[in-house]
């Protein structure tokens, strides 16, 4: 904070000592009482002609400052005699206007209110001079501060923060569309406030997070310059909110005629809302006479409430953040110290009447029909030959083939040169990157990348176990993107003869697999392969899923038992903190045996995984709401005929529009 600031900040801090020196004696001292500030536009529509209305509206002509706006976090309605006004006149000239905390945009209203039923032109002169401020504070890309004229430091970044920008653009809305409080502004105001909010609209859709190619939600303050996500204070980080986006949205919502992709916009953030619902977890109050306010703020374990949503989501991982004083980032509520546990909004119910209520009452209103989600299936048929397949579903159930059932991509690596097991995702940088076993033997695995699933780089073959003279083969690479290190993950299964004795008979042929893993940032240099998973058996076909709905997150590996003596050739599940592991021990198995390939997405409130039923030549597919019960659902999906061993990812409707386009 430089010295400016500080000086700002201690004259204000002595004001209140100021007005008591003078004589102002706010009502807290004296036995009048008065209608305090946070309910003051919470009145009945008479109330704002009455004395007291009035003798509010002054004070806030007196505690307007000489740029037109007003301060933040300051009780206005305090009753105040001529030498505490005279006090806070005084004060004209700081340079402290805002638009947090509901500071100016809600004594606009205010003024607004009173002056319609008073008439008294002092109240409609500080109204304009209100509005004047705002339109001055907007940024040409239609950002607003936290504060104006600017200040040094986050202050000067685009502000979501506790409904700042959406407070501003919704008053100005009411006096675009002529709201009746407003009646009085001139065509000239509203027709800027008309504008302004157009230019706030487009900043709000240029500035929405794209994760994987995807839209998502918004960060509390966004760069004014660059428009990426921006920190605040030393607890408020980079991140995606689970409180301001429902303001943004509902205010989107708001638009009459929306454009679609307005409609793209809203829908896109809903859809992340929903996606990062917190289930089973309860926020409570626990009294504690020990501790400063006399209670803690803890989560509890409870499988009948209600969602919650946490403020802060890290970008990408999209697991909850939180952050004390000291600015680091961690992964619960219980890490950071008891005054910022207490202090802060850390939890939100507020999506659950936006989604559950508000949502499906617009789309009736602008007659929109829920947004179709696209699933491509990833798979290869026979033994591989002739490379990458492509299905696609809306409902994870029913998957049909695109381009007739035939490939969209020939292999041309590897000594064997084929293409099975195919993992295709979507990186943060829209790009798609696939991985493949190139063969039943060899030390690599095949690896491209594309923008559209049309154009492909060219093939690679990269020799992941080339170190371990011995090894036996690199079966089903799966790929992912670890947001946490900004790095991929590349995963597959190797029998290195010898290696692990005391399972050196459980497999066929001679083969006694572990989980290998190597990382990459971009896709030129590897980290060294490394054991990645051995859980004490023979596994095979393990892929990572993220569960974002238990606090602090966990990372999910669903793998293949493929003990044959005694035989299991079932699914298992470990779990880890982290991508990169460690995994914990494997679970009972939650699928029948001689299956494979498992792949999950969820969808709703459910996961779904599917897996190959290689000896019937057929897929399969559980679901579950906790990853803990499932239910076998083969009987109700339907995949191709001969699909083995795939992947599942979400896609746009850009992306299968053009894979259409493209089909033979």
């Amino acid at each position: 904070m430089n010295r400016s600031s500080h000086r700002r900040i201690l004259s204000l801090a002595l004001l209140p000592l100021l007005l008591l020196a003078v004589g102002a004696r706010p009502a807290a001292m004296q036995t009048a009482q008065f209608t305090p500030w946070k309910r003051c536009l919470a009145q009945p529509p008479a109330w704002y002609g009455g004395a007291e209305a009035a003798r509010i509206a002054d004070n806030l002509l007196a505690y307007q400052r000489t740029s037109g706006g007003w301060p933040k976090n300051t009780e206005m309605a305090a009753p105040l005699d001529e030498a505490g006004l005279a006090a806070i006149r005084a004060q004209k000239g700081t340079v402290d206007s805002t638009i947090d905390n509901g500071a100016t945009y809600t004594q606009l209203a205010f003024l607004a209110r009173v002056f319609t039923r008073t008439k008294q032109d002092r109240f409609r002169e500080s109204f304009l001079r209100g509005l004047d401020y705002l339109f001055a504070a907007q940024y040409p890309n239609g950002g607003w501060p936290q504060f104006y004229p600017l200040q040094r430091g986050y202050y000067t970044h685009i502000t979501f923060n506790d409904d700042a920008m959406i407070g501003v653009m919704s008053l100005l809305r009411e006096i675009a569309r002529e709201k009746p409080e407003y009646a009085f502004v001139d065509a000239a105001r509203r027709a800027r406030s008309a504008a302004a909010v157009e230019k706030g609209i487009e900043l709000i859709l240029k500035s929405q997070v794209r994760v994987d190619g995807r839209r998502t939600a918004w960060c509390a303050q966004h760069d004014e310059t660059t428009l990426a996500p921006a920190p605040a204070r030393t607890y408020e980080k980079i991140s995606l909110s689970g409180s301001e986006s429902v303001g943004i949205v509902r205010f989107l919502m708001g638009i009459e005629r929306p454009e679609p992709r307005v409609v793209e916009a809203v829908e896109a953030a809903a859809d992340w809302l929903r996606a990062s619902a917190l289930r089973g977890i309860r926020i409570v109050d626990k009294p504690d006479p020990a501790l400063p306010r006399g209670f803690d703020r803890v989560v509890v374990q409870d499988e009948r409430a209600a969602p919650v949503w946490a403020r802060f989501y890290e970008i990408g991982a999209n697991r909850p953040i939180f952050s004390g004083r000291d600015g680091v980032i961690r992964a619960s509520l219980a890490e950071i110290e008891h005054e910022r546990r207490v202090g802060y909004s850390w939890y939100t119910t507020a999506p659950a009447a936006l989604l559950d209520k508000e949502l499906p009452a617009w789309r009736a209103r602008v007659g929109a029909a829920a947004p179709q989600t696209n699933y491509l299936f990833a798979y290869f048929r026979n033994n591989g030959e002739d490379g990458l397949h492509l299905a696609h579903s809306v409902d994870g159930l029913t998957w049909t083939p695109l381009n007739g059932d035939r490939s969209w991509l020939t292999p041309t690596v590897g000594s064997q040169k084929l293409m099975r097991d195919p993992c295709i995702i979507q990186g943060p940088d829209g790009m798609f990157h696939m991985v493949w076993t190139t063969g039943w033997r060899g030390t690599d695995i095949g690896i491209a990348h594309s923008p559209d699933l049309l154009q492909w780089s060219e093939q690679q073959a990269i020799p992941v176990m080339g170190h371990e003279p011995t090894a036996v083969n690199c079966w089903a690479p799966e790929i992912m993107y670890d947001a946490a290190t900004g790095q991929y993950l590349i995963f597959w299964a190797t029998t290195i003869p010898g290696r692990f004795p005391a399972t050196e008979a459980s497999g066929n042929n001679g083969l006694n697999h572990r989980m290998y893993f190597v990382t990459t940032r971009d896709f030129k240099t590897y980290s060294r392969a490394a054991l990645f998973y051995d859980g004490g058996f023979n596994v095979i076909d393990a892929t990572i899923i993220r569960d974002d709905r238990r606090e602090g997150g966990r990372y999910v590996m669903i793998l293949k038992d493929e003990t044959a003596q005694p035989v299991r050739k079932n699914l298992r599940i470990a779990e880890s903190g982290k991508a990169a592991g460690p995994y914990g021990a494997a679970s009972a198995p939650f699928t029948r045996d001689w299956v494979e390939g498992p792949t999950a997405i969820r969808i709703g409130d459910e996961w779904i995984v599917y897996y190959d039923m290689y000896r019937e030549k057929r897929y399969g597919a559980v679901r579950s709401r906790d990853l803990k019960q499932w239910e076998e659902i083969t009987a109700q999906i339907h995949f191709p005929d001969g699909a083995r061993h795939g992947t599942v990812l979400r896609v746009s409707a850009e992306t299968l529009a053009r894979l259409r386009a493209a089909a033979k």
